[in-house]
C-alpha cells in the first residue's frame, strides 16, 4: 500500500519514472525480492533512486529472507538486473542500515560511504518504570516530571493511541496543523507544505496500515500528536506535531514520546525507533546509534566517471552530488 501510493502519486509530481524491479524463482514464479526503484533526470544524468522520494527514513529492497542466501550466491542474479538498469547513467541510493548493504549487492558492484548522520532507537522492557529509570538521566527526568507538573496543574492531561483509518485522519491533519505554525515561525521547510505529500499521508492512513496514531489532549483540547509505523515489535517514529502558538516551553514533544514508549511498552512492543537525525532530544531517552550508508555505481561511461568522482575526492563528491541531491 506504501509502496503504491508512492507510485501512484509522488513519482508524477516529482517527474520520477517508475522503475520495479522483481526477482523471482525460475522454477516456481516464487517472489524472492522487489527493488522499488525510480529514474529522476539531475541535469543531463538519468539516475536510478531508491523510491522514497525524501519519506522513507530507511531504504531496503522488499525481500523473502529465506531465498536471500541463494539470490546472494548466484552471480548470475546482479548481471541480469545490470542489464535492466543499463540505459541509465548512475545508481545512487542514500538512507541504507548496514545490515541491509549485502541485499544491495543484488544491482551489481556498488560502491559504499557511510553518511554523517545515525538513526537512533531505544530498547524497550517491561515495567515502564524501570525502562525510565535506565534510559533517561535523573536531571532529564525531573525536567519531564516539572513539564508534566506544569500542564497538569492547567487542567486533565491525557494521551490516548488512534488505531483507525477516521482516527488517524484526525492525527494527521493537527500533525499538519502544528507544524505549519511552528515552521512558518522558524522560516524551516516541512514537506507537509507540499500538498502532494500532505495528500500520500492522509491516503496511506486511510488504509489498514500496519499503524499508530497519539493524540495529547488537555481539557479535551488536542496540543499535540504523533504517527507512526508498526513493524513486527518495533515502532517506528515518523511524524509528530504540537502546539508551539500555546505551549512553547511546555516540552510537549518530549513528553509525548514519554508516553509514546509507556504505551509500547504496555503493549509487549520492545523497541522505539526515532529513525534518521541526530538531533539532541532523542539521546535523552537511552537511544543507541545505527551507522547509514549510501551506494553508488555508474551504469553508463559518464555515470562511471561520475562514480569515480564520487569516490575520489571529498570536493568533487559535493560537486557531483548537485546531480543526485533530493
Amino acid at each position: 500500500m506504501w509502496l503504491d501510493r508512492l507510485y501512484r502519486h509522488l513519482a508524477d509530481e516529482l517527474k520520477a519514472e517508475p522503475l520495479i524491479i522483481t526477482v523471482r524463482d525460475a522454477r516456481s514464479g516464487h517472489l524472492a525480492a522487489i527493488f522499488p526503484l525510480v529514474v529522476r533526470r539531475r541535469h543531463r544524468f538519468r539516475v536510478v533512486e531508491f523510491a522514497d522520494f525524501g519519506i522513507s527514513d530507511y531504504c531496503a529492497p522488499v525481500c523473502d529472507p529465506g531465498a536471500m542466501p541463494a539470490l546472494l550466491a548466484d552471480r548470475t542474479v546482479p548481471k541480469r538486473i545490470r542489464t535492466l538498469l543499463k540505459p541509465n547513467d548512475l545508481i545512487f541510493v542514500q538512507k541504507i542500515r548496514a545490515e541491509s548493504l549485502p541485499f544491495f549487492d543484488l544491482l551489481g558492484k556498488v560502491r559504499a560511504l557511510q553518511l554523517p548522520f545515525t538513526a537512533h532507537a531505544t530498547r524497550l522492557f517491561s515495567p515502564f518504570a524501570a525502562w525510565r529509570e535506565a534510559g533517561i538521566s535523573p536531571s532529564q527526568r525531573r525536567f519531564l516530571d516539572t513539564k508534566r507538573k506544569w500542564l497538569t496543574k492547567r487542567g486533565t492531561l491525557t494521551v490516548s493511541a488512534v488505531t483507525s483509518g477516521e482516527g488517524f485522519q484526525q492525527v494527521l491533519e493537527n500533525i499538519q496543523r502544528f507544524r505549519d505554525h511552528r515552521f512558518r515561525a522558524t522560516g524551516a521547510f516541512d514537506i507537509l507544505t507540499k500538498e502532494a505529500f500532505a495528500r500520500f499521508y492522509r491516503e496511506v492512513a486511510h488504509e489498514s496500515l500496519p499503524a499508530r496514531g497519539y493524540l495529547m489532549k488537555l481539557n479535551g483540547t488536542i496540543i499535540a500528536a504523533a504517527f507512526g509505523l508498526l513493524h513486527g515489535k518495533r515502532l517506528h517514529f515518523i511524524l509528530s506535531g504540537f502546539d508551539f502558538l500555546n505551549y512553547r516551553n511546555a516540552s510537549l514533544g518530549l513528553l509525548l514520546i514519554e508516553d509514546i514508549i509507556a504505551d509500547c511498552i504496555a503493549r509487549g512492543e520492545e523497541t522505539m525507533d526515532l529513525t534518521i537525525g541526530d538531533q539532541a532530544y532523542k539521546r535523552e531517552f537511552g537511544t543507541h546509534d545505527t551507522a547509514m550508508y549510501s551506494i553508488w555505481s555508474g551504469l553508463s561511461l559518464r555515470g562511471k566517471l561520475a562514480a569515480f568522482l564520487l569516490s575520489r575526492s571529498d570536493l568533487l563528491r559535493q560537486l557531483t552530488r548537485r546531480f543526485v541531491r533530493r
